[in-house]
């Protein structure tokens, strides 16, 4: 009988021992997966941050790109009207000069007419 129960004990004792040994399997194993699972997530996370980084650079940069785009449109159009100006004020400039030569030639011719005619009368 007491070898009867010792034969009881001793299996039962292993059935506990394999079925503990199988809980801790099947915990390691979960563990295991958890962990798998967490690393993809991790992974995907880090993925989704880069194209969101990306995407946030790239706005900035075009919203850049069109301040500089603006800043070069508002230089070149001042630069063009400043060069405008001087080219009207030479313009004016020449067609001044043109007016003085023409003005002083009449002015001369006028005096020449007087002269003739005064030199003429007193003769």
């Amino acid at each position: 009988l007491e070898l009867r129960q010792n034969i009881l004990f001793a299996a039962t004792s292993l059935q506990r021992t394999q079925s503990s040994a199988a809980v801790q399997i099947q915990r390691m194993w979960r563990g295991y997966m958890a962990n798998v699972d967490f690393m993809l997530l991790l992974l995907a996370t880090i993925k989704i941050q880069s194209f969101a980084r990306i995407r946030i650079a790239t706005i900035k940069y075009r919203h850049l790109l069109k301040g500089v785009v603006c800043a070069q449109a508002n230089f070149r159009g001042r630069k063009a009207r400043l060069l405008a100006k001087l080219e009207v004020q030479r313009i004016i400039a020449a067609a001044c000069t043109l007016q003085r030569a023409a003005n002083e030639a009449e002015r001369f011719a006028a005096t020449e007419i007087q002269r003739a005619w005064r030199g003429h009368r007193a003769n």
